[in-house]
């Protein structure tokens, strides 16, 4: 039986080479969680504010939504990296959705195609349909 610890050690790795390759480790590891979607409909969020504490140290969360960890890797791989997007750009003030964080505007896009992905537009959400950029899945295989 697959544990969530594991899902989240891998994770956590995934995180870290992703960042060392396409963000030259600049970001800071978050929390990475597992967790139900909640209603969201989404496969994974990037927390806004720093809402985990340890040592003192306070940290954002990703999450990838427990419904959805049954797809194939490149599709889990391309969520972490579009939910390491948003860290990108909330560590750079750079307001990457609007209308209460469901629509990805071109900035949002501007980051997540600079650093391993391929975006299109989705008639409600905007920026936000995202695939690993070929170059990106051939790395990661």
């Amino acid at each position: 039986m697959l544990q969530i610890s594991e899902i989240v050690k891998k994770t956590e790795e995934m995180f870290d080479l992703f960042n060392e390759h396409f963000y030259d480790n600049e970001l800071t590891r978050p929390a990475i969680t597992v967790s139900p979607d909640g209603g969201r409909g989404a496969y994974g969020w990037c927390s806004i504010n720093e809402i985990w504490n340890a040592s003192g140290k306070k940290y954002r969360e990703i999450n990838l939504c427990a419904e959805y960890l049954d797809r194939p890797i490149f599709e889990l791989a391309a969520t972490l990296s579009h939910e390491m997007a948003h860290l990108y750009n909330l560590v750079h003030d750079i307001q990457d959705v609007n209308n209460n964080g469901y629509y990805h505007n071109m900035k949002f896009k501007a980051t997540a195609e600079a650093h391993g992905l391929h975006i299109e537009k989705h008639q409600k959400y905007g920026r936000t349909v995202t695939t690993l950029a070929p170059e990106a899945e051939t790395w990661i295989k």
